[in-house]
């Protein structure tokens, strides 16, 4: 048991470590979509012209990136994650996980892929938000990426979990 404690005192310094990464920092709400999420302090709003659907913030210090937008099509969640993965040019070598965030069930894909040339590590999250009352064949969803370039992936991925597990609908 002796020799057991400079390891667990090794693994709190690493756990404690890891979290000290995430900054709770403020809370971000889509102007026109009732849905908010946690970031760091410092990341700033960059609109997309013709396009006030989509909100980007960036941490220029970081290059953190996270993008959210909504959607309405008679795809389920998964197919539309992997619709939007193959579209942005993502790597579809790993299976998309669901998990619970905000109380609801998404899917999840932790992946790769590039931006400008750049390789990046992204996530990215679908959100099912029930149907469109006026098309009942219709799902709304939420969909958020999270991402940096991969060569600073291990330095950011606990804030960009975070971030993406903080992701809330506001009803």
């Amino acid at each position: 048991m002796r020799h057991m404690l400079p390891i667990l005192g090794t693994v709190a310094i690493i756990l404690v470590a890891g979290c000290a990464t995430h900054d709770a920092g403020q809370v971000l709400r889509h102007p026109t979509l009732d849905i908010q999420f946690r970031a760091p302090q410092g990341m700033e709003h960059h609109p997309w012209p013709g396009d006030p659907g989509v909100y980007e913030v960036i941490d220029s210090q970081s290059a953190v990136h996270v993008i959210v937008w909504h959607t309405t099509t008679e795809q389920d969640g998964l197919r539309y994650l992997m619709k939007m993965a193959d579209m942005k040019g993502l790597s579809l070598d790993r299976e998309p996980e669901r998990r619970s965030i905000g109380g609801r069930e998404a899917w999840v894909l932790d992946t790769t892929g590039a931006s400008e040339g750049t390789p990046i590590h992204t996530l990215l999250a679908v959100l099912p938000h029930g149907k469109v009352p006026e098309r009942p064949r219709e799902n709304y969803l939420f969909i958020m990426q999270v991402w940096c370039p991969d060569s600073s992936w291990a330095q950011h991925r606990g804030t960009m979990q975070a971030i993406l597990g903080s992701m809330e609908i506001m009803e």
